[in-house]
């Protein structure tokens, strides 16, 4: 699959809130992504059901609660190859 777009990604410090406990992000970096717009049903953390906007594929892991292009992701996994090595990771956000 080709990873021929860039999109800017957050990663999510994990433990730290700021003092509204909000969650609390790495600085922002662009990376290549391929990102392509996506209607699925996602069930996050508390239980409530979502719409996905956007599939996202990247070389770099991404998780629950980080940002790519200022929106939240609600779903991630990784795709593996034939000897068990994640080369993929897709994510879901709203």
């Amino acid at each position: 699959m080709y990873l021929n777009q860039k999109v800017k990604f957050e990663k999510r410090i994990e433990d730290l809130n700021n003092a509204y406990g909000e969650f609390t992000y790495e600085p922002i970096i662009e990376i290549k992504a391929r990102k392509q717009p996506k209607e699925e049903e996602v069930v996050d953390k508390e239980g409530h059901i979502h719409k996905s906007s956007f599939e996202i594929y990247t070389k770099l892991p991404i998780k629950v609660d980080d940002l790519i292009d200022g929106r939240l992701v609600l779903f991630s996994e990784g795709y593996v190859n034939l000897s068990g090595k994640i080369v993929l990771y897709r994510g879901l956000t709203i």
